[in-house]
C-alpha cells in the first residue's frame, strides 16, 4: 500500500542503529539534559527556607514561585528533545525535518491553524456540557496580572512541547514503523500505545486509570489515523497545541499534571466523561479532516538518476 507520508523514511538512510541511537539520545536530551534546569531550580527551593515555596511531587511544578517560570522550566525537556530529534534527523537519517511532517510539498500552517481552531470549539463544547451535568464545578478564577504574561508565554513554549511530541510520535516513529508495516490500523494502534505510555505518571491516572489512559490511547491512536489518512502531520500539530493550550490557559482542573492561572478552574474531574465526550470529538474531527483526498499529495520519489553522458559523435 502506497503512503507518501510513510514513505518520505526512505530517502534517508534507515539501518535500525539509526533510529536506536536517535531514540536514545531523544529520551537523553528530555529526560536528562533538559530536566536540569528543573532540578536545579527545584533543589533551590527546598534549601531556600520558605514555606511559600514548594515542590509538587505530583507533576513536579514548583508552587509558589512565578507560574511563567514553572512553565517554562516543565516545557524545557520537550524543547531539547525537539532540537535533539530534529539534529538525529539531518544527521543521522540524512532527510529534511519537514519530511517529518508532509513530504512532497510545504507545511500548510493555514491548515495546521484550522485544525487548532476546530479542536479548540469542540473542547469548549465539552466543558459547557460538563458545567452543565455538574453544576457548580467550574470556578470563574480570573488574575488578570498572572494570567497574561502566563498566557503569552504558553503560545510560545506550549507549541513547542506538543510539536515535540507529535513529531516524534506521529512523525519519527510512525514513519519508522512504516518502513515494516503498511497496515493503517495497526500503526495507529501503536502509535495510540507508545503515546499513553509517557502518560502513566500523570497525576490524573489516580483518579481512574481505565479512561484516562483510554483517553491518551484514543487521542493518539485518532490523531496517527488522520496523519495517516491525509499523509500528512499538519492536523495532529495544531489538534494537540490546541487541546494543551486551551487546558493551560481557559479552562483547567484542579490537580491536572500542570497547574497554571486558567480563566475557569474546575473542582473535580470526571474520567469516563472526559473519556467518552473526547471519543465524540475525535470522531468529529475524524469525519471533518480525513476526507481530504490523497491525491492532494504529492508522492515522494527518489531524486531523478542524472542523465547519462551523450555518446561521442562520429566523424
Amino acid at each position: 500500500m502506497s503512503n507518501a507520508f510513510l514513505d518520505a523514511a526512505r530517502l534517508g538512510r534507515n539501518d535500525w542503529w539509526r533510529y536506536a541511537l536517535s531514540v536514545i539520545i531523544v529520551l537523553f536530551s528530555t529526560l536528562v539534559l533538559g530536566a536540569l534546569p528543573l532540578t536545579v531550580a527545584a533543589v533551590l527551593v527546598s534549601l531556600d527556607d520558605d514555606p511559600a515555596t514548594t515542590i509538587n511531587f505530583a507533576n513536579g511544578a514548583l508552587a509558589g514561585v512565578s507560574p511563567v517560570l514553572s512553565l517554562v522550566l516543565l516545557m524545557l525537556p520537550f524543547v531539547t528533545g525537539l532540537a535533539a530529534l530534529l539534529g538525529c534527523v539531518v544527521l543521522f537519517h540524512c532527510r529534511a525535518p519537514r519530511t517529518l511532517i508532509t513530504p512532497g510539498r510545504p507545511v500548510r500552517w493555514r491548515r495546521v491553524l484550522l485544525a487548532a481552531a476546530v479542536w479548540a470549539g469542540l473542547v469548549a463544547l465539552l466543558a459547557a456540557v460538563e458545567a452543565l451535568l455538574y453544576p457548580g464545578r467550574f470556578a470563574f478564577t480570573l488574575d488578570l496580572p498572572r494570567l497574561l504574561p502566563f498566557a503569552l508565554a504558553a503560545l510560545l513554549v506550549v507549541p513547542l512541547q506538543t510539536s515535540a511530541e507529535e513529531l516524534f510520535f506521529r512523525g519519527y516513529l510512525l514513519q519508522g514503523l512504516g518502513l515494516w508495516l503498511r497496515q493503517p490500523l495497526l500503526l495507529s494502534l501503536l502509535s495510540g500505545l507508545a503515546f499513553a505510555a509517557p502518560h502513566l505518571s500523570n497525576p490524573e491516572v489516580n483518579a481512574g486509570f481505565w479512561p484516562v489512559m483510554g483517553f491518551y490511547f484514543l487521542f493518539g491512536f485518532v490523531l496517527a489515523a488522520v496523519t495517516l489518512r491525509t499523509q500528512s502531520a499538519e492536523v495532529a500539530l495544531g489538534v494537540h497545541a490546541s487541546n494543551n493550550l486551551f487546558t493551560a490557559v481557559v479552562a483547567n482542573f484542579a490537580g491536572s499534571a500542570l497547574e497554571t492561572p486558567s480563566l475557569f478552574t474546575a473542582s473535580g474531574f470526571s474520567p469516563w466523561y472526559n473519556l467518552i465526550g473526547s471519543a465524540c470529538a475525535l470522531l468529529v474531527l475524524y469525519a471533518l479532516f480525513a476526507r481530504q483526498s490523497p491525491r492532494t499529495i504529492i508522492p515522494v520519489a527518489p531524486p531523478p538518476a542524472a542523465d547519462p553522458a551523450p555518446p561521442p559523435s562520429g566523424r
